[in-house]
């Protein structure tokens, strides 16, 4: 679908229902405690307090998991029309995205979006001969193994010679491979010459492929120029094309010139819209 967004010297402006800033920073994140921030500033006038303003989403895995959302309304603002809207959310996963949904009329402007680690747990790590972490544990306050909230209490990576990031394990709580709540115990990736993640596909406890519960064993990207993922496939264990959880085999994007996705479309395994 078209998603139009006008932008203004001050930030980037939320004017009509449902317009969508899918604004990064599209990143990993380790294993612990975040909190994300969000400046805006109101620009409608009303003194209903209690009106809704907009929605903040945090997805990973390229919105596909919803770890938390979160709704501010006119009461988060102060007498000047400025909030600073802090949102904790456990780290974890691949391809972390902070989305704004605006409600309906009425106007406000995103000046701002970080985030922060704030550690409520140790992490206890080994690494190889150049500095890179091979083998984590994690640790309450206290000492006593910690369990993630994939289920694991621990994890291994292995490295290509770019130093990217190639295998992760899952450990149980006897630090052996464990299948997690996703549905796989280890993951590898594949990347291209500019260090792009193009495939990434899943497998068992003893190194067997396998499908994930929504169907697919690998998923392979494809980029523009600019970075942006145009083009995602997904395959089974066989190699052959499947429905991602039963809805589409392909889905092609595109871009506007601030890297925003303006459009969408869904094909199935036989290239059919």
């Amino acid at each position: 679908r078209e998603i139009s967004v006008d932008e203004d010297i001050e930030g980037i402006v939320l004017n009509s229902a449902e317009q969508e800033i899918k604004d990064g920073p599209s990143v990993d994140l380790n294993y612990g405690k975040f909190t994300a921030k969000f400046g805006m500033t109101l620009k409608s006038e009303t003194s209903d307090l209690n009106k809704r303003v907009c929605s903040i989403y945090i997805t990973s895995y390229e919105g596909e998991k919803e770890i938390t959302k979160k709704d501010v309304f006119v009461s988060d603002f102060d007498e000047k029309g400025d909030c600073i809207y802090e949102v904790p959310f456990n780290g974890g996963g691949q391809d972390y995205d902070f989305k704004i949904v605006s409600a309906e009329d009425i106007s406000c402007i995103l000046t701002a979006v970080s985030y922060r680690r704030t550690p409520d747990m140790d992490t206890h790590i080994q690494v190889d001969g150049e500095g890179r972490t091979i083998h984590e544990e994690y640790y309450d306050l206290d000492g006593t193994p910690k369990q993630m909230s994939e289920g694991h209490f621990g994890m291994e990576y292995a490295y290509d010679d770019r130093d990217l990031p190639i295998m992760r394990k899952y450990l149980g709580s006897d630090l052996k491979p464990m299948l997690i709540n996703s549905g796989f115990a280890e993951a590898h990736r594949e990347y291209d010459e500019n260090k792009r993640m193009i495939k990434e596909s899943y497998y068992g406890v003893d190194g067997e492929a396998i499908n994930l519960p929504k169907g697919q064993h690998e998923v392979v990207k494809d980029y523009d120029f600019a970075g942006n993922v145009i083009q995602q496939t997904y395959f089974d264990a066989d190699s052959k094309p499947v429905m991602y959880d039963g809805s589409y085999f392909k889905i092609k994007r595109r871009f506007d010139e601030n890297k925003r996705c303006i459009h969408e479309e869904y094909y199935d395994t036989e290239e059919q819209p």
